[in-house]
């Protein structure tokens, strides 16, 4: 597998070229300045040693996290995004909860696995009732979260911002979106497809580990908010629908 996409990228590149993926690594904090000057010399002193297979057997990274920076490097290049634009998103996943306790190396696998994705205003998202195969991670912009009520209006559950983050049961179970999201103000957003994140764990057991706790926590308090939300609407259906019941209510 090794000499499959090293020789693609970290090989028959010009050195410039290595260098500069190197450099992503290192910005990213998958690996060491000092730690991708070994590798270099190494390579450049063993044409036939490439740059990544340096950096797996030294043990500077693993060969899975190097699979998905190099395939991640590719798309980075296809959308000519600038590498400060890197660091601000790896920024971004640092901020959501689900991720606050993954490392730096953690939180670069996990970058090298999203994608993003702008949405205009008003467009939906998703539909209570749809399968979902994503969690979305808002850069910049508002989404509604609504749920059907029978004989009555949708009811707004919340509205998320940058920073917040949606779709999470999608990646750890195969039941249908439990509610509607609607895209209030443009939306910029990282996705996180499921099958690259069941890959990711399979690699990571102890990455595996950090993101169900939180997932768990994530979903104790959205059934608690969710609950107490949907009461209150049945409490004031019920009021509206029969006046006289209440008055003696304040």
């Amino acid at each position: 597998m090794l000499n499959s996409f090293f020789s693609d990228f970290l090989g028959e590149e010009p050195i410039t070229e290595r260098q500069q993926i190197g450099e992503l690594l290192v910005d990213l904090k998958c690996i060491t300045p000092e730690q991708l000057q070994e590798a270099l010399k190494a390579s450049l002193e063993n044409p036939e040693l490439k740059l990544g297979e340096v950096m797996v057997k030294e043990g500077m990274l693993t060969e899975e996290l190097l699979y998905k920076a190099l395939l991640f490097q590719a798309w980075f290049k296809s959308t000519r995004l600038e590498p400060d634009i890197l660091i601000q998103r790896k920024e971004m996943l640092k901020k959501v909860y689900l991720f606050k306790d993954l490392t730096e190396k953690e939180l670069s696998a996990l970058l090298f696995i999203t994608r993003e994705k702008y949405l205009a205003k008003e467009t939906p998202l998703f539909f209570e009732g749809d399968e979902g195969s994503e969690l979305y991670i808002i850069i910049s912009g508002k989404i509604k979260i609504s749920k059907r009520i029978p004989g009555g209006p949708d009811q707004i559950l919340a509205t998320l911002s940058a920073g917040d983050y949606l779709g999470e049961m999608a990646l750890i179970d195969d039941f249908p979106r439990s509610a509607t999201a609607t895209v209030q103000e443009d939306c910029l957003l990282l996705s996180l497809q499921k099958e690259d994140f069941d890959s990711l764990l399979s690699a990571e057991p102890l990455l595996s580990l950090k993101l169900y706790k939180a997932f768990t926590k994530t979903l104790s308090t959205r059934l608690r908010e969710t609950n107490k939300k949907l009461k209150e609407t049945e409490i004031q259906r019920r009021m509206e629908k029969s006046p006289k019941s209440h008055m003696w209510i304040g």
